[in-house]
């Protein structure tokens, strides 16, 4: 499983995008906020089965493609 290809897919479908993501550049910058960013987290606990610990779901956590994929490894290892 891609991991990066997988959080790319729904941040794009998340935001509506219609031009291809930067996965470099912050995240808030290309429209993510707080209500998509729990759009996203959603989705993202159901594709891969994973639930996010509370402490985690603060808005600096999903501002970024490596900073979301670390959180995603960080709770897989729980």
């Amino acid at each position: 499983m891609d991991m990066r290809r997988i959080v790319l897919e729904l941040i794009e479908k998340v935001l509506e995008s219609q031009n291809s993501l930067n996965p470099d550049e912050n995240l808030v910058d290309q429209g993510l906020d707080s209500i998509k960013t729990i759009q996203f987290i959603v989705q993202l606990e159901e594709k891969i089965g994973i639930t996010i610990a509370d402490d985690d779901l603060l808005m600096e956590n999903f501002d970024r493609i490596e900073k979301i994929i670390s959180l995603i490894d960080k709770n897989l290892v729980k």
